[in-house]
Order: C-alpha cells, then sequence, then structure tokens
C-alpha cells in the first residue's frame, strides 16, 4: 500500500503553485494556431522522441488590427487597395509639340503685344535637337530668336535653346508696348530641328516637329 508521507506543504510552495497556475490559465485562456512560412525544415527521430524543425519567419494571422499582434507579420484586414491606374503619357511623349500662345490678331500703337511659346519634348540623348524661333519682317525679311535678353533677334541664322533633350515648359518672347512705325503683317515661326544643323542651309529634311506659326498685324496709328 502507498503511503504518504504526512507533511506539511511549504507556504512559500503552496503561493508559489497557486501563482503558477493562475499564470499558466492567463496565458493560454486566448490561443493563436502558429504557423511557420518555411522555405526548409526537417523531422529527426531520437527514440521516443521526435524533433521537427523548420527554416522560415513564424507568424500569426491576425483577424482585426485591434487584435494581438505577434511576430513579424500581422494580418490585414479589409479590401485590398486598388493599384492606381497610370496616367497616359502626355503628347510630346509621342512626337515633339511647339505653340503659340497669347498673341492676338492685330495691334494699335501703344497696345502691349504678349508672346510665348510652349514646348514640349522628350527624346533619347543620341536624338537631340534645337529649337529655332524665325520672326518674319513685313519686307520678307527675316529674324532669328537669341537666347541673349539684350539682343532677343539677330540677322544672323542661329539656335534659339540648343541640345534639348528633354522638356516641358513655356518660353515667353515677347513683351512689348508698341511703338509707331511699325506697321505690317508679321509671322512667328518655331520649329525643333536636328542638333548642330541649319534649316536654311540644310532644308527642310532636318526639321524634327511640326512647324509652329502665329500671326499678327501691327497698325500704325
Amino acid at each position: 500500500m502507498l503511503k504518504i508521507p504526512n507533511k506539511n506543504i511549504p507556504l512559500k510552495t503552496l503561493v508559489l503553485s497557486t501563482l503558477l497556475a493562475s499564470f499558466s490559465t492567463i496565458v493560454y485562456a486566448d490561443t493563436f494556431d502558429r504557423t511557420v512560412i518555411a522555405t526548409g525544415g526537417e523531422s529527426i527521430a531520437m527514440g521516443s522522441n521526435t524533433l521537427a524543425y523548420t527554416i522560415g519567419q513564424p507568424f500569426i494571422a491576425t483577424p482585426s488590427s485591434e487584435s494581438p499582434q505577434i511576430g513579424f507579420w500581422a494580418g490585414q484586414t479589409g479590401e485590398i487597395p486598388e493599384i492606381p491606374e497610370i496616367p497616359p503619357l502626355p503628347p510630346c511623349e509621342e512626337s515633339p509639340e511647339l505653340t503659340f500662345i497669347g498673341l492676338k490678331d492685330s495691334y494699335e500703337v501703344g497696345k502691349t503685344m504678349e508672346l510665348s511659346l510652349q514646348a514640349c519634348l522628350n527624346v533619347d540623348p543620341f536624338h537631340r535637337v534645337d529649337l529655332w524661333v524665325v520672326l518674319q519682317m513685313p519686307d520678307g525679311s527675316f529674324l532669328y530668336m537669341t537666347p541673349l535678353p539684350l539682343t532677343p533677334f539677330s540677322p544672323t541664322p542661329q539656335a534659339f535653346q540648343a541640345s534639348l533633350e528633354t522638356l516641358d515648359t513655356t518660353y515667353q518672347l515677347l513683351q512689348l508696348t508698341l511703338p509707331p512705325g511699325l506697321g505690317g503683317d508679321y509671322t512667328f515661326y518655331a520649329a525643333f530641328i536636328e542638333e548642330g544643323k541649319n534649316p536654311i542651309t540644310d532644308g527642310l529634311t532636318v526639321l524634327r516637329s511640326e512647324l509652329a506659326v502665329a500671326n499678327t498685324v501691327l497698325s500704325n496709328r
């Protein structure tokens, strides 16, 4: 017959056992199914014991963001956000564009004439271009816009902007209060030209865009 020793359990042992039992209840009051994202693993048997291991990252999926989150990954709830659509490429991605803006059909003396040029361009570094802006005078002669603010026009053929690759800007070409004596028909031209080429001597084959044109009439009074 099994004899049970008649001993009093020490108070410290009794308190410790009670605390451990309570702690065990708290820990396992809410349990999670453990899952492993594994890239490898193995199972080793040693007698009656088996050791299973994996090589991976453990995580616990959670049903909502307010639930406990353990491990390196927390479950995501709600709908997966839609991937925004990529906006269509601007027109100049397909072909260069030049547009004159602000020029009126006619001006009287004392009025302010304003002219800007919208330029859009996107070419690879091996096909760079120059931007030419040309003014045809009433007598049929031509003036060429220069990059110099103090001498904006020159009778010598030259580019307004050189070696362009990517461009999306607006150039303010003119802002002029008209004096008397400039009456007549004026025409502005703009085009992208093959880098280093001269459309006057090399011909229209060096054009790399449509020719932008704007006309106005200046009055002598």
